[in-house]
């Protein structure tokens, strides 16, 4: 696997990132009296989240299984045709742009007619979610060559249970990983709990919110700390490994494209640099 830097089970504790935003999630939906997902989102049982299927707006378009682009994607290939998935998060999708400037389609252009280019990225998606995706359905189109978009604050996306929306997450297991919340509750059943009061926005019963929010702000700050022995680092470590066994094992070649913040590429951003050397280095 080559490594590259492209430039340009329980209830969480009150004090956790991931219970704040889903307090924030439960205070937006609750006040717009909906549990409806943005316009260009659908609930996922597996990852959460995903693009809505048959977009189709100016700049916007996805398919019948709301991957980027308005082409279909047969399974298996086409006879004498060669396949490059893309997998990552928004920057990989292509969010802000029309769909002939994301950079999935201009890969499409440069490799030519022999090359199909299938992106199966979503906005907001940590390192977990498209590593899930990747095994569970962009294995189904015989991808030739998988590119990773790790962009590096997807670090910290991965210590986390509770995003947009309720997310599937890797916890550390001995010498490998354990998958958490494997099955994501629907919005709709878990909107209707915080309208029955069977969960509420709050802070603990033993202390206000204030502190609440103070500490879960220093776990925060601590929790994207980046060196070798970081929560985060080790599953970034050990979901490269699995990513690289997978793909060998299937005899695709496959890119871990790490996508830098301004701050990066700037070289004031050290914690994101140390990131991206320990990427090269594994």
């Amino acid at each position: 696997m080559r490594v590259v830097i492209a430039l340009g089970d329980g209830v969480p504790d009150a004090t956790t990132e991931s219970l704040e935003n889903e307090w924030e999630w439960a205070a937006e939906h609750l006040a717009a009296g909906t549990a409806v997902f943005d316009s260009t989102l659908a609930y996922d049982p597996r990852y959460g989240w995903r693009s809505r299927a048959h977009l189709d707006t100016e700049q916007l378009g996805t398919n019948s299984e709301g991957w980027r682009g308005r082409a279909e994607h047969g399974d298996p290939k086409p006879p004498g045709v060669r396949r490059l998935l893309l997998v990552g998060d928004s920057y990989t999708f292509g969010a802000g742009v029309a769909d002939e400037e994301a950079f999935a389609h201009v890969l499409g252009l440069l490799l030519g007619p022999g090359w199909e280019v299938v992106n199966i990225s979503a906005p907001g998606w940590g390192t977990d979610q498209q590593i899930l995706a990747f095994e569970e359905e962009g294995l189904k189109y015989d991808p030739d060559m998988v590119v990773l978009g790790f962009f590096v604050r997807d670090y910290s996306r991965n210590l986390l249970s509770f995003r947009q929306y309720f997310k599937p997450r890797f916890a550390l297991e001995g010498d490998g990983l354990r998958l958490l919340g494997a099955s994501v509750p629907a919005p709709e059943s878990v909107f209707a709990e915080y309208v029955d009061g069977d969960r509420r926005v709050g802070g603990s019963w033993y202390r206000s919110r204030f502190i609440d929010k103070c500490i879960g702000s220093w776990r925060k700050f601590r929790g994207r700390d980046i060196h070798g022995d970081a929560e985060g680092w080790k599953l970034v470590a050990r979901l490269m490994e699995r990513f690289a066994e997978r793909t060998r094992d299937e005899g695709m070649d496959a890119l871990w494209l790490v996508i830098p913040t301004d701050e990066t590429v700037a070289g004031t951003a050290d914690r994101y640099i140390t990131l991206a050397g320990l990427c090269e280095e594994r």
